[in-house]
């Protein structure tokens, strides 16, 4: 699963609901975090949840092997939405899951 840790309030209880360990979950941060050259973060999380169907965010889907991504109902989700390799399997107020089709 890909979270969107910068939109998403209490994202942290995600993990501890499902009980699936520290490293289950991949996370957007911030956008300074990224353009700060000594925190050596891998850019595919962002990629993969502001531009996700580009070649670059399909590489790192399959790198990672992430089949859901959970964002806010707030920007974001429309290039899910547009795009062909997502569907939306749950939606509310505050969160969306789309799942990927392989």
């Amino acid at each position: 699963m890909l979270k969107d840790h910068r939109t998403i309030t209490g994202d942290s209880w995600i993990k501890f609901f499902l009980l699936r360990g520290y490293d289950y979950f991949l996370s957007r941060t911030y956008d300074y975090k990224y353009a700060d050259a000594s925190n050596n973060l891998d850019p595919c999380t962002r990629e993969m949840i502001t531009v996700p169907d580009s070649s670059v965010s399909q590489a790192c889907y399959g790198q990672t092997e992430i089949n859901y991504v959970i964002v806010k109902p707030a920007g974001n989700e429309f290039l899910f939405w547009k795009g062909k390799n997502f569907q939306t399997i749950y939606f509310n107020d505050d969160l969306i899951v789309f799942k990927r089709i392989k």
